[in-house]
């Protein structure tokens, strides 16, 4: 039903967590096989759409549009953040901040 409303993402999520609670149970002989091994491509498989890059030429109106970005202030410095440090999203979302030393900004031992 997921899948046919056209939310694939939920759905190829949803079946990997529905095959490793499954998993569990085998390998916990609470089933004696994991019915969601047969769910195996019975869903919609979409392909993802990667977003162009912006051209060099296009950095100065990116940057000003930026800096008069007026909505959530989290989300600009996350950007200004990810554009100085070139780290891929979810590294940034998840840093934690022991993980970010200031002192030694050389990134030395």
């Amino acid at each position: 039903a997921i899948d046919d409303a056209g939310k694939h993402n939920i759905a190829q999520r949803l079946q990997q967590r529905v095959t490793a609670i499954m998993r569990y149970a085998t390998q916990n002989d609470i089933l004696a096989s994991n019915p969601a091994n047969d769910m195996a491509g019975a869903l919609t498989i979409t392909k993802s759409r990667h977003h162009p890059t912006l051209p060099h030429e296009a950095s100065p109106d990116f940057l000003n549009r930026l800096s008069a970005y007026r909505g959530r202030l989290l989300t600009k410095i996350a950007v200004e953040l990810a554009l100085l440090t070139f780290v891929r999203s979810s590294e940034l979302r998840f840093t934690r901040c022991q993980e970010i030393n200031l002192v030694n900004q050389n990134n030395e031992d």
